[in-house]
Order: structure tokens, then sequence, then C-alpha cells
């Protein structure tokens, strides 16, 4: 059984870049949340942002770990590295929801 900060690992090795952008290098990361529930953060962030961007909350719900509240830029981020990992097998459902 994987552990969600596991995951995040996986989804946040993907999607760390080397090349430079206007706002610099860009990098995923994963923070442990605080709070009364067990879950994690993926982070992202330029060097030349102060803060950094939640992209997704990453928790268990039972036997599965969720990848939540996903922003909608970053979601195509998400399939390659999961699936490539998991498979097809493991990898249930993604759910988007859709532009308005």
């Amino acid at each position: 059984m994987q552990m969600p900060s596991e995951v995040a690992h996986v989804v946040c090795a993907f999607n760390t870049f080397d090349e430079e952008t206007p706002e610099g290098k860009i990098t995923w990361y994963v923070e442990k949340g605080e709070g009364i529930e067990e879950y994690w953060k993926i982070q992202s962030r330029t060097e030349k942002q102060k803060e950094a961007n939640c992209v997704a909350l990453v928790y268990r719900e039972g036997d599965t770990v969720v990848l939540g509240e996903v922003a909608d830029e970053v979601l195509p981020n998400f399939m390659a590295p999961l699936l490539a990992k998991y498979g097809f097998d493991y990898v249930k459902w993604i759910v988007a929801n859709p532009k308005r």
C-alpha cells in the first residue's frame, strides 16, 4: 500500500524543471499539512516567487490515495507520472472540473 507522501513525491519528481523560465527554475515539493487529518500539500514555486502555490492536496481515504483540489492548469502534469509509476490498473480515475 502506497503512502500519500510517496505518491506526492512521484508527482513532484516529475514536475521539477531545471530549465530557466522568466521566473527562474520551477520546483515542486511536498509539505506536510497542518490540521487534525493527515495530508500533504504539493507546492510549486519559482525562484522569483516569495510564496509557494498549492498545486494539490494528497491524502488517504480508506485504501485509496487521493489527489484532490488539483489546479486546472497543471492537471496534465499529474497523469504522466502516475500512469508511468502505477499503471492503468492502479490509477482508478482522474476527475477534473469542466471549464466554466
